[in-house]
């Protein structure tokens, strides 16, 4: 089971951020086996990313249950998302569809 908070030492409660390691990866890969189609970076490789106007896929995270509590304990690290869930996102992204049953 991964968990990708740190509990202990130096980076007690801060966030690890595997996805980069395997980003890097996978770019590094890319680059050596085909150099001709994948560029070494990977904000080379995804320049859209730095436009302004492009939709933006971030989505933010659910409201928690342990939200009042010090972003310095336990209990605030270990809070689960409250039910039912609820995104504090503002305005629908622009072409986002919301799939339902009703429409599906």
């Amino acid at each position: 089971d991964f968990c990708p908070y740190v509990f202990e030492g130096p980076d007690a409660g801060k966030y690890r951020h595997p996805h980069i390691a395997y980003v890097a990866l996978e770019v590094h890969l890319a680059n050596n086996f085909m150099p001709d189609k994948c560029a070494v970076t990977w904000l080379e490789n995804n320049p859209d990313f730095l436009n302004p106007d492009r939709v933006a896929t971030n989505t933010p995270f659910p409201v928690m249950d342990a939200d009042d509590a010090a972003n310095t304990t336990m209990a605030n690290w270990l809070g689960q998302p409250a039910f039912p869930f609820t995104y504090v996102s503002g305005d629908a992204r622009p072409g986002a569809l919301v799939m339902t049953a009703e429409n599906s």
